[in-house]
Parts: structure tokens; C-alpha cells; sequence
């Protein structure tokens, strides 16, 4: 449930604090992240448990392969159930693999310069 206006922090403005007014929008949208989060979560386990595996290891499972399976998931009927959190965890495996690949290990990190949410 969004907070009451009463609710939202307060920010340093020109004349004293000022309500934050983006602080019930980004309560929502974190409530959404974690909302889908869990149903990440709940179709990985379903799917773990079915057998499969691989999603963290490019000889088992390539790159190309995930790819191809997210692009395909994509495209199905808009009205599939949960079609959304499978697109989102092919996406995720292929976001960890570059994270942890040998080639980032090596890697310089660019520092974000977009503001935080």
C-alpha cells in the first residue's frame, strides 16, 4: 500500500525539508522488484526441481542457447502465464555469467553515474 503523504521522508530544500515527492512511487516499484523477485524465485525452484540445470555454467548451458530461449519466451502469447519472470531469469543468467566471468575478474569497474532510485 503507498504511504500517506505524512509518511514520506523528508528532503534538504531551499526553505527547510521539503516531502520527498517520488517517495511513494519508488516504494511502489520496490515493492514490484520484490514482488517479482518471488516469482523469479518460485519458477527457478519449479524448474530445479524438474531436473534442469546449468544456468551458471556456459559448457552445459551456452550463452547462445540461453539467449535463444529467452528471445523465444519472449515472443509467446502475451497472455502466458509467467512468461515474464522466465524472460527475466534467462536475462539474469546471462547478466551473472558476464559478471563472473573470467574476462569481468579482469576487468577496471566503470563507476554508475545515474542517480539511485
Amino acid at each position: 500500500m503507498p504511504p500517506a503523504d505524512h509518511d514520506s521522508p523528508r528532503i534538504p530544500g531551499p526553505v527547510g525539508y521539503i516531502p520527498d515527492p517520488l517517495f511513494a512511487e519508488k516504494r511502489r516499484l520496490y515493492h514490484a522488484v520484490d514482488q517479482f523477485a518471488l516469482e523469479m524465485k518460485a519458477r527457478l525452484t519449479r524448474k530445479l526441481d524438474a531436473g534442469w540445470g546449468g544456468w551458471d555454467n556456459p559448457t552445459v548451458l551456452p550463452d547462445e542457447d540461453v539467449h535463444r530461449q529467452m528471445v523465444l519466451c519472449a515472443h509467446k502469447d502475451l497472455n502466458a502465464n509467467g512468461q515474464e519472470a522466465d524472460v527475466a531469469n534467462f536475462a539474469l543468467f546471462l547478466w551473472w555469467r558476464r559478471l563472473h566471468s573470467p574476462a569481468a575478474a579482469n576487468s577496471v569497474p566503470v563507476p554508475d553515474k545515474r542517480p539511485a532510485l
